[in-house]
């Protein structure tokens, strides 16, 4: 039996939204939703929303989408159910620190306790004690192991009430290395650098071919530091998990922000979460986050973050889903805060196992199976059936709106005169200038490239004094 209690004379409260009871889950690995009509088994909430036609147009389904007016006062949000992505392997270790540090494992300069706050969930393995401080396991058959993941915190982000101090140079940052003869010998493996985990990140890292051995041991150390209680760092919830296979899984899905129109101050944007449950702490997380090069363990590219601004139409979004977010137990969500305004839409999910090179852009994934857009097909949808431009020429010497036949979609464009920066150059008086608020993109039309060599553009940014 639950009940919710307020003493006599206090504020005016309410609550929304409540579930009690076990995981709402089927037996398969797909979700599959068009909205026509919408499966009621696959969603626990989706609050403000309805399955209705007309609102934001369709998209490729030809009936229903998911569509949220944005004139509710709560927050616009759409949750799946729990299903398993995945069934996960079974796990070669899995460490919390809960209470105490496995037997067969060194500690040194560290101990377990929530001195930084929550790591991931519970307490953590803090080091903060002067002199040497690291982590070594007991070693393990990893021969089947396919990744090691943990979370991961130095020093502490003091405006998220985590006090803990920060390190200041390289040395201070987190080295993490392995062994195949019982720590004679250590191997480089990462450096988490000292000024990028001042908030826990969930760390994620394939295992290298030559850790693979019937004996490995791993090791977490920081080469030096400024005494106790300084440069601090947490870890917690180590698991080294069986190898899944060369298997991909995908999240597809249409959205709509804004349904046609763009106001960077009103429109807000939609973010897509995801919550692991077993493997991670029961909060949501963005199933792909920010990163430039070096700043994300494991990525050396630039990453955008799931989450989705106005651009006027319709967009399709397809991601690799994270390992963390590949489990037995994962729920998603697609969301957009109480403080937002105005109407969006979702239509055509898919999460499950991927296609073959995700349709190429061109078609909906479903069950491993391509459905190609039309003038596309092939089971990659990768053969064209239209005939498009081989060139793109554009001087910008005219007015808004942009050239249709050249331009899909462009965002935070003031116009074309060169009101602030001035001729860039070859091309002439007239230039695209950027400067509104929001997200600023320019994108093309489909074009057939198949003979282009190269792209040529000219580019200012920003203004130099004077």
């Amino acid at each position: 039996q639950y009940g919710f209690y307020t003493s006599v004379g206090s504020s005016t409260w309410a609550i929304d939204d409540l579930y009690i009871g076990g995981y709402i889950s089927g037996n398969g690995t797909e979700l599959i939703e068009n909205f026509d009509p919408l499966s009621e088994s696959n969603w626990l909430f989706y609050p403000g929303g309805q399955a209705v036609s007309g609102k934001c147009g369709s998209r490729q389904s030809g009936g229903r989408a998911l569509y949220f007016s944005g004139t509710s006062s709560g927050q616009d949000n759409a949750v799946t159910r729990v299903f398993p992505v995945a069934i996960v392997p079974s796990l070669q270790f899995n460490e919390s620190f809960d209470s105490s540090v496995p037997g067969g494992w060194t500690v040194k300069g560290g101990a377990v306790s929530t001195q930084c706050g929550t790591v991931n969930a519970g307490s953590a393995l803090v080091f903060s004690h002067r002199g040497t401080r690291e982590l070594v396991t007991s070693d393990f058959d990893t021969t089947v192991a396919d990744r090691l993941e943990f979370y991961l915190l130095i020093g502490g982000n003091p405006l998220k009430n985590r006090f803990c101090d920060n390190a200041e140079q390289y040395s201070e940052s987190v080295f993490l290395d392995y062994s195949i003869d019982g720590g004679a010998n250590w191997t480089s493996w990462e450096v988490y650098a000292y000024n990028q985990y001042e908030d826990p990140q969930f760390v994620s890292e394939d295992l290298p071919v030559a850790a693979r051995t019937k004996s490995t041991r791993f090791r977490w150390s920081q080469q030096s530091n400024d005494g106790a209680s300084t440069d601090v760092w947490s870890i917690d919830s180590v698991l080294l998990r069986q190898d899944m296979g060369n298997v991909d899984y995908v999240a597809q899905f249409d959205v709509n922000v804004a349904c046609g129109q763009y106001d960077s101050s009103a429109s807000g944007s939609v973010s897509f979460d995801f919550i692991a449950f077993g493997s991670a702490a029961a909060t949501w997380r963005s199933v792909l986050k920010e990163c430039v090069p070096g700043s994300c363990s494991g990525n050396s590219n630039f990453q955008k973050p799931s989450v989705y601004s106005s651009t006027g139409e319709w967009q399709r979004v397809t991601i690799a889903l994270p390992p963390e977010a590949v489990t037995s137990a994962t729920q998603f969500r697609w969301y957009r805060s109480a403080s937002s305004q105005g109407p969006w839409a979702i239509d055509n999910i898919f999460i499950g196992y991927t296609c073959p090179m995700r349709c190429s852009g061109r078609g909906q994934c479903m069950s491993g199976k391509c459905i190609c857009d039309p003038d596309f097909t092939g089971a990659e949808c990768e053969t064209t059936l239209a005939k498009y431009a081989t060139e793109l020429k554009d001087s910008f010497s005219t007015q808004l709106p942009l050239d249709s036949k050249k331009w899909l979609s462009y965002q935070g464009v003031t116009g074309t005169q060169p009101v602030r920066c001035g001729p860039i150059g070859l091309a002439g008086p007239s230039a695209l200038l950027f400067s509104k608020a929001g997200p600023r993109q320019l994108v093309s039309v489909d074009l057939d490239t198949s003979s282009v060599e190269r792209v040529e553009f000219e580019i200012r940014i920003d203004r130099k004094s004077g």
